[in-house]
């Protein structure tokens, strides 16, 4: 597939290849949240979930609303004070468990093993007397009248609320964190237009193959990194940008193309929203 056919759109591209070669890791959530992180947690350990549940518990908090990214079983929950309502559905966990039993070749030996189980957890929205802790907020935010411009051209549907930021396919609609609660404007602004990225991907705007939830994520980083560039927002493509891809990059092993195809439909992307910004304002 061919490179993003901007020339600064390619040199950022190189530019996160490098950083994501040199071993970029994944940066926490860039906004104060409501004592959970970017991460699903479980609310009575405060472990991190990892490996394919962290999809799994994405996709169930997209599909159902939910925004606090704490979860935890029936038990746990109880173990908390907290009662799951009454038909509320758990989503399904994969999880391992150490087994021992005695060795075949030596009866004073044990073989340890692991063994795949899986379980249900629920969301704290779904359950009754927990209470989410309060998350600080950042003490001011100055937007940058260029970008709202471009942004509100757009006519997209934007509303800010609750912790967590994405894009609604089904309602066509954007949700944010509130402005006061990012740590600084860039994080704002990049997380803003990752979500941009993604909807530009309707099939009455760019009309992108969403079928591969990782490739979209490549497309959404890779969007927001080449858009804060093209509105000066940052000189150079953040840290966390080549964190998110290689974690996305990491779920595609088998694909030596994604992060090309990936760079070629945000380069699009990008390239729509742009086209919304008046050409007497641009510098």
């Amino acid at each position: 597939m061919s490179a993003p056919s901007h020339p600064s759109h390619s040199r950022i591209t190189q530019h996160l290849i490098a950083l994501i070669e040199a071993g970029a890791t994944l940066a926490d959530c860039p906004w104060y949240r409501d004592g959970v992180s970017h991460r699903p947690i479980n609310a009575h350990t405060h472990a991190r979930y990892s490996g394919i549940n962290v999809l799994t518990l994405w996709a169930a908090a997209d599909e159902f609303g939910y925004s606090s990214g704490q979860w935890a079983t029936y038990k746990q929950w109880q173990t908390l004070g907290a009662q799951v309502q009454r038909g509320e559905s758990g989503v399904p966990i994969l999880f391992y468990k150490p087994i021992e039993r005695a060795s075949t070749e030596d009866a004073e030996e044990r073989d340890r093993f692991m063994i795949a189980r899986t379980s249900r957890v629920f969301a704290a929205e779904q359950v009754e007397g927990y209470t989410l802790p309060q998350a600080p907020t950042a003490t001011s935010f100055t937007p940058i009248d260029r970008v709202e411009s471009l942004l509100n051209e757009t006519q997209a549907q934007v509303e800010h609320r609750g912790d967590r930021a994405f894009y609604n396919r089904t309602q066509d609609l954007i949700v944010m964190p509130e402005q006061t609660r990012f740590f600084d404007q860039e994080s704002y602004y990049a997380v803003k237009l990752h979500e941009f990225v993604h909807w530009t991907g309707a099939a009455h705007r760019c009309d992108r193959d969403i079928t591969s939830y990782a490739i979209e994520e490549l497309v959404a980083e890779l969007g927001a990194a080449f858009l804060c560039a093209d509105l000066d927002i940052t000189l150079t493509p953040r840290e966390d940008h080549a964190g998110y891809l290689a974690s996305w990059l990491h779920c595609l092993t088998a694909d030596p193309t994604a992060l090309s195809r990936a760079a070629s439909l945000a380069s699009r992307a990008a390239a729509y929203i742009c086209d919304f910004e008046p050409k007497t304002s641009q510098p």
